[in-house]
């Protein structure tokens, strides 16, 4: 376990807050007591940072917590896949929502949460995500939500025309995931 989460676990950060820590150093520290010198080691941090933990480590009531990331709903039956995307997008500064079935993400579609985005996998276990592409295209909110098809198949075409906005090929366009998303998003 790195010294930031051990850290972040005597003060009782979550873990997201934890990865915000990102220079965090242990310093012997001496001092003099009746009994001799004793030394400690401490964990210093900068003012920033500490500034940073107080705020995020206040309670706050519920009408005052805003995300200030844009979200992303991100339809992905893979665990594997799920788990490594959605860290991928979390490192790129964007909140994801995953939904692991079609049957899910259209209850969260349904919903009133904004998203900046959404990302489906074609291949889902009880629809396909051309399907899940029309019925966000069928709702009124939804109409002009950017959405990216990210499917195994080549489905470009068919994707195009449910209403998708982008398509890219597992696993050969995954690097290209990031940039495509933050061109949606800011087009």
């Amino acid at each position: 376990m790195c010294l930031r989460n051990l850290f972040a676990e005597s003060v009782g950060l979550p873990d997201s807050t934890a990865m915000l820590i990102t220079r965090l150093r242990l310093r012997v520290s001496y001092a003099y007591d009746r009994r001799g010198f004793s030394f400690t080691e401490r964990a210093h941090l900068s003012r920033t940072h500490l500034m940073l933990i107080n705020e995020l480590s206040c309670p706050r009531p519920a009408w005052r917590t805003i995300v200030v990331q844009p979200a992303i709903l991100y339809v992905e039956n893979n665990l594997m896949l799920a788990q490594l995307v959605g860290d991928l997008l979390d490192l790129g500064g964007w909140h994801v929502w995953r939904a692991p079935d079609g049957t899910t993400a259209q209850t969260f579609l349904r919903g009133e949460q904004r998203y900046a985005l959404l990302l489906v996998d074609n291949e889902l276990r009880d629809t396909t995500g051309l399907e899940v592409v029309k019925f966000a295209r069928s709702l009124p909110h939804r109409e002009s939500l950017p959405i990216m098809l990210f499917s195994i198949e080549d489905c470009e075409r068919e994707a195009k025309e449910a209403g998708a906005n982008e398509f890219l090929r597992k696993p050969h366009d995954l690097f290209l995931l990031v940039e495509t998303i933050r061109r949606l998003i800011k087009g």
